[in-house]
């Protein structure tokens, strides 16, 4: 038995005979949904064929607000509502995925910073008898500085197209296969997610992860260009 409230805002109920059960992958949508009918329903809701709600897919979600007011523009007498409007909790936990990616990306540029402050450290230290022979014949601070920054800026230039490469060939291969995540599969059937997700990489991400692992190679030079600055051109010149 199944409960409606008709086109006249009356309610109206009918009784249907199970035919099948069905699972898909989203638990909390396979407890409240049911198919029926087309012809059936609408003779219950007196619609006469007529249709209550239009889904509209789209393949790019970020035009999402966009093509729902060109739609609220073009039929003000309907009411549209984003897929954020229809169920705020889906957008509150993509709101909190967003978040906890930008946490995830800082801790791997924060290791990246300490990972190039070592290595540029080290290639300083191992040079202190260069840097004393440079200072001793007159090569001034600020030329030392921009050295090693310069450096440090190359290094990043070389690495950054090689990580790009192997990014893509990465997540190339997972888009093709998927990654597999069966053991998980109840707590992502409650939101939807399938045991398998194909990972996609966007073209637009690049710019800005490119910008800051620049940004923060050039702020990682900066503590060995000073340690640099601080030999002493007499004392270094006999390091060994």
């Amino acid at each position: 038995m199944l409960t409606f409230q008709s086109k006249t805002g009356d309610l109206t109920a009918g009784s249907f005979r199970i035919a099948g059960i069905f699972r898909s992958r989203n638990s909390s949508f396979d407890q409240v949904t049911v198919f029926t009918r087309f012809d059936d329903l609408a003779a219950i809701l007196g619609t006469t064929g007529g249709m209550h709600e239009i889904a509209v897919v789209l393949k790019e979600g970020q035009k999402t607000n966009a093509v729902a007011a060109g739609l609220k523009k073009q039929y003000p007498s309907l009411l549209v509502q984003t897929w954020t409007e229809l169920s705020p909790q889906m957008a509150l936990l993509s709101g909190i995925m967003d978040q906890m990616m930008y946490i995830i990306i800082g801790i791997i540029l924060l290791a990246l910073m300490f990972g190039i402050i070592n290595t540029m450290l080290m290639a300083v230290l191992e040079r202190q008898r260069e840097f004393g022979m440079l200072m001793a014949i007159g090569m001034n601070k600020p030329r030392v500085f921009a050295m090693i920054v310069l450096e440090s800026v190359m290094l990043t230039c070389a690495g950054i197209p090689a990580g790009i490469l192997f990014t893509s060939l990465t997540v190339g291969s997972l888009a093709k296969h998927g990654i597999d995540l069966s053991s998980f599969s109840k707590a992502l059937s409650q939101y939807g997610f399938s045991n398998i997700i194909y990972p996609v990489l966007k073209q637009s991400m690049f710019m800005p992860v490119i910008l800051m692992t620049a940004l923060t190679a050039i702020l990682s030079a900066i503590y060995p260009a000073i340690k640099a600055l601080r030999f002493k051109p007499a004392e270094a010149i006999h390091k060994i």
